[in-house]
């Protein structure tokens, strides 16, 4: 099984998309992996219209 867990600055994020990093986890491989995500440019979820 492959876990992604969103991280910020070498600690647990509790929002992915306004998390910087994502840690890959495979737990059959037993690796991690840990990208960086690219910033967004459109403001996020507090830019959405209702």
């Amino acid at each position: 099984m492959i876990v992604a867990i969103p991280f910020n600055n070498d600690s647990i994020s509790s929002h992915f998309a306004k998390a910087p990093q994502i840690m890959l986890i495979d737990t059959l491989l037993n690796t991690q992996q840990m990208l960086v995500l690219p910033k967004s440019t459109d403001g996020g979820c507090g830019n959405k219209k209702h």
